[in-house]
């Protein structure tokens, strides 16, 4: 719950086992943050510890761990938080791991976002969309799967499959070490409801 100085603090243990394009993951997730909301802002910092074993149908596996420290953005000025017409949101991400702790090796993950929603007419919505993320590190074989980009699917790049836009290793399609995406998309409701 939120505080009186309008605080949430989380701790939170993870163990989750996913397949996607190809790729399994098993991984080990413990984190510790703090997250705040104050009128449009939300920010958040956490520290996590991660271990992650990754399956790559037809190339190499890989087991890693690394202690990341993670900072969150994000401007939200919108008429509905569910179901926006008009207004905008803004979200920046920093976080990475300094190599010092556990990491296999150090890596620092920016990313940016922005939408933008526009009243056309009764009924209609234009709503363009912007994304960029960059990975610094040696290569994405010690970097966790959840810092690494992949996109696809109806919420980010229609007309392609969950995830299965990024790095093709094997059979599989990975997580690569930068994003670009824009997107314009008109919406027309039938009904108000």
């Amino acid at each position: 719950p939120t505080n009186a100085q309008g605080y949430r603090d989380r701790l939170v243990a993870k163990a989750e086992n996913e397949t996607i394009q190809g790729t399994e993951v098993d991984k080990f997730v413990f984190t510790a943050g703090r997250a705040r909301k104050r009128g449009d802002v939300e920010t958040d910092v956490s520290l996590s510890y991660i271990a992650e074993e990754e399956r790559i149908n037809g190339a190499d596996s890989k087991s890693l761990q690394a202690v990341t420290a993670n900072w969150s953005y994000t401007l939200r000025r919108t008429n509905d938080p569910l179901f926006p017409t008009k207004g905008y949101l803004l979200n920046v991400q920093v976080g990475g791991a300094p190599g010092v702790l556990v990491a296999e090796q150090t890596f620092l993950r920016l990313y940016g976002k922005f939408v933008r929603y526009l009243e056309l007419g009764d009924t209609g919505v234009l709503t363009l969309r912007g994304e960029a993320g960059f990975v610094r590190a040696n290569g994405t074989s010690d970097v966790p799967s959840d810092y690494l980009f992949r996109t696809g699917g109806d919420r980010t790049v229609r007309g392609y499959a969950y995830q299965s836009l990024g790095i093709r290793q094997g059979n599989a399609v990975t997580g690569g070490r930068a994003l670009t995406v824009a997107s314009a998309e008109y919406t027309r409701w039938l009904t108000d409801d």
